[in-house]
């Protein structure tokens, strides 16, 4: 009998409408996030993601480009990824069980600016 093939939910592959960032609003102290990123964390009610990376950040502050990667497991247990621009693992934080309807979102964090992949 054949397993039935998991289907990726992920919401960059609906929220992949914005183009080149141009604009960030300060979020903390030291970090601005793009429009498309406060968009996105406002409709998928998801500003728990941007502070786990702001408060994380920090740690990885010698590292100019990061990709923080949420992925929820089928319990709906949160794990943040973050890599390189290499995509050579840098830390990994388990999080609680959170209401977030989809799989997985990505973020990139360039400098002290959070932005959608697309916005790149």
């Amino acid at each position: 009998m054949r397993k039935n093939k998991k289907i990726e939910n992920c919401a960059n592959q609906l929220y992949n409408e914005f183009s080149k960032a141009e604009m960030f609003i300060e979020y903390s102290e030291k970090i601005s996030v793009s429009e498309g990123i406060l968009y996105v964390a406002e409709q998928e009610n998801c500003y728990w993601f941007l502070d786990i990376v702001v408060q994380n950040c920090i740690k990885l502050n010698a590292v100019k480009y990061q990709k923080w990667k949420l992925l929820k497991n089928e319990d709906g247990e949160i794990i943040v990824v973050v890599s390189d621009r290499k995509d050579e693992m840098l830390l990994e934080i388990n999080g609680p069980a959170k209401d977030f309807y989809f799989s997985s979102l990505t973020i990139c964090k360039i400098g002290n600016n959070l932005l959608m992949p697309c916005e790149e």
